[in-house]
């Protein structure tokens, strides 16, 4: 059986970068797990009590950075791919521009949109991990903020004293970016989600054009259908987490691993099972045009060595 290379090439840097944002995720919940960060307290943390938000930031978060960093660069790298793969379907499905050609821009111009976002967040978390660690291994002065008026000092004024003010900067930013990433791996489901139904659509409804013809397997699209549904529920599990933290967070992990190291990675696959043979039915439709022009008589072409795919038959 022929592969796309590009699919193939997709389906395992999804796979892969998927799987290290899974362990990069699994231990961030770890870390913020009693029963395996001994240290952690949930109180103290939400105090911002600067001795144990140093603690925190010293001796468990920076851990994993390489792999943090080969992550995001693979996520990004595959989701570039994956915008290939979906802006070749959507031309093959559009007939090369003949057909529905409104549904197709649409799928495209979603995929960009949420393509741009991937790329801007991923090198933004990159920036941002990498400065706060910066900051902290430098020895910038993350404790002494504040003023004690009237303070001992050799020159009567003022003196620093020790309130760990850096250190809850630090902690309130990271926090806060935590929750916009939320916000934006949501508006990510929502554009996997509607790229995927409209790819339905037009899969589905191409068996009935004029050309009677059927570019890609139905398992497939019906397939992607499925990963549709579960980004819709994704997203929806995303929004959920700010109802409750806990649940919501769990199912949302559970959701986002189901997709992208399994279901994602194998639809790509399938459609790179049926590309070599789509080129076929490519031709097949401009010889049906031609003969429908006047240009050419009768025209039958059947494809026997893919079960079907990419084949037209005419009476």
């Amino acid at each position: 059986m022929k592969m796309d290379k590009l699919a193939l090439y997709t389906s395992i840097l999804l796979f892969f970068a998927n799987v290290l944002r899974t362990i990069i995720r699994s231990n961030g919940y770890s870390q913020r797990s009693p029963t395996i960060n001994k240290s952690y307290s949930y109180e103290k943390w939400i105090d911002l009590q600067p001795a144990y938000l140093e603690e925190q930031w010293i001796e468990h978060r920076q851990s994993g950075r390489f792999m943090l960093f080969a992550s995001e660069f693979l996520f990004a790298i595959s989701w570039i791919m994956l915008g290939c793969l979906v802006n070749q379907v959507s031309f093959i499905l559009s007939k090369e521009g003949k057909r529905q050609p409104g549904i197709h821009i649409l799928i495209m111009s979603i995929f960009l949109i949420g393509v741009t976002v991937v790329i801007i967040t991923c090198f933004v978390t990159l920036g941002l991990s990498e400065s706060i660690i910066w900051l902290i291994k430098n020895e910038f002065n993350l404790n002494e903020w504040n003023t004690n008026n009237g303070g001992g000092n050799d020159s009567g004024g003022s003196a620093l004293f020790a309130d760990g003010a850096g250190y809850r900067v630090l902690e309130m930013i990271d926090i806060s970016f935590s929750a916009l990433v939320v916000w934006i791996d949501a508006f990510e489901w929502i554009c996997l989600s509607s790229v995927f139904v409209l790819i339905y659509y037009s899969a589905r409804t191409e068996r009935n054009s004029q050309t009677n013809m059927k570019s890609f397997n139905s398992t497939w699209y019906r397939f992607g259908l499925l990963i549709g549904i579960m980004c819709w529920l994704d997203f929806l599990s995303e929004v959920m987490r700010f109802v409750n933290w806990n649940i919501f967070t769990e199912l949302s992990f559970t959701l986002s691993n189901i997709n992208t190291v399994f279901l994602l990675p194998l639809w790509v696959l399938h459609l790179g099972s049926q590309l070599p043979s789509v080129g076929k039915c490519s031709v097949a439709f401009r010889l049906v045009s031609d003969q429908r022009s006047g240009d050419a008589e009768i025209i039958a072409l059947v494809d026997d060595t893919t079960s079907g795919i990419g084949s037209l038959e005419l009476s």
